[in-house]
């Protein structure tokens, strides 16, 4: 089933190279998780975001990490164009590299949908849309004949099941990390009144004695 898809796709589809082209661009921007990455800097730079961006850094290098050295050495499957010349010259007449690890799963599903997940979960009502981008990047992955349509739908689900779990881990770390924050600031400031406190008993008790003495002369 999954050759015949991208069989039907390369024959009926790759017509218009202005679509060839478009969607070229469109995967470009999943490689090696890069608009994730340059959207995370972006939610880094404001407070309420903040925390939004430290996580989709920490799914993003998740991601990558677990694609490259666990499932794909798992699974080692061959690329769709492997034994077909028919893409590999379609591929190559779009500017493009063949990649050369292996097909399942697709890293850029993988990373955009454990994104797009940590940040609906992370900024609930506001990104939602994030999806629409998540699902052309892994679309343009079977479009372009470099992933079956498993490989797209496998790193979707498992980028889910990853974002998920990283969303509540994250955040379980970060209120742990503020609550020991916020202790030292109490009991710091704790200190610094006590501190305080003594410093100005001492300066009455200095106040007392030169007034005794003064009335003893």
């Amino acid at each position: 089933m999954d050759t015949n898809i991208i069989n039907w796709i390369h024959a009926n589809l790759h017509g218009a190279n202005f679509v060839n082209q478009l969607v070229k661009w469109i995967t470009y921007l999943g490689d090696k998780g890069i608009i994730w990455l340059t959207l995370a800097f972006i939610l880094l730079l404001f407070k309420k975001t903040r925390r939004a961006g430290v996580m989709l850094v920490i799914g993003v290098g998740a991601t990558l990490i677990f694609n490259s050295l666990i499932f794909k050495n798992i699974f080692n499957r061959p690329r769709p164009f492997v034994d077909n010349d028919g893409l590999v010259s379609f591929i190559k007449s779009l500017g493009m590299e063949l990649p050369d690890d292996s097909s399942f799963p697709s890293g850029h599903s993988f990373v955009s949908f454990c994104s797009a997940i940590i940040l609906t979960l992370q900024l609930r009502k506001k990104w939602p849309f994030i999806y629409i981008l998540s699902s052309a990047i892994a679309l343009s992955r079977v479009f372009l004949c470099v992933h079956y349509p498993t490989d797209v739908l496998a790193g979707a689900v498992i980028g889910t099941i990853v974002g998920v779990a990283l969303y509540f881990v994250c955040n379980f770390v970060f209120n742990k990390l503020e609550d020991l924050i916020q202790k030292k600031r109490a009991q710091k400031k704790l200190n610094a009144n006590a501190k305080s406190s003594k410093n100005a008993l001492d300066s009455n008790e200095e106040e007392t004695e030169e007034t005794e003495n003064f009335e003893d002369n």
